[in-house]
C-alpha cells in the first residue's frame, strides 16, 4: 500500500454512552482517531417501504491495517457519517498491508 494513495482523511468514531439530565442513557458517536485512507463511492439505490423511500448510498475505504477498528464502528468522511457493514484484511500473511471497509450511509 503506497502512502500516497491515502489521500481522504478518515475520522474513525465510537459510541459511549452518557445519561441526560432526566436519567435516561443517550448515545453519543466520539471520534476515536483520524488516519489517511482512500475513499471510493461505489452505488446508491432506493427502497420503497410502507410507502416511505429510503435512500442508501454505499462506498468502501481502504486503510492501513488497525485491528481496533471493526463493524461496532463509523467513520466520517467530509462531515458525513457512515456506518460500517464489513471489514475484511488485505491480506492474510502480513496483517500490516491494510484493511478495506464496506461502508453505508442513510438519507
Amino acid at each position: 500500500m503506497r502512502s500516497g494513495d491515502l489521500r481522504d482523511r478518515i475520522a474513525v468514531m465510537g459510541v459511549t454512552y452518557a445519561t441526560d439530565a432526566i436519567g435516561y442513557n443517550v448515545e453519543t458517536w466520539t471520534v476515536l482517531k483520524t488516519v489517511w485512507g482512500t475513499f471510493q463511492q461505489e452505488r446508491g439505490s432506493e427502497t420503497l417501504k410502507r410507502d416511505t423511500i429510503t435512500a442508501s448510498k454505499k462506498g468502501t475505504v481502504i486503510m492501513r491495517y488497525d485491528a481496533d477498528i471493526t463493524e461496532q464502528n463509523r467513520v466520517q468522511i467530509n462531515g458525513i457519517e457512515y456506518k460500517i457493514t464489513s471489514v475484511r484484511v488485505l491480506n492474510m500473511t502480513r496483517r500490516t498491508d491494510g484493511i478495506e471497509l464496506v461502508v453505508e450511509r442513510y438519507e
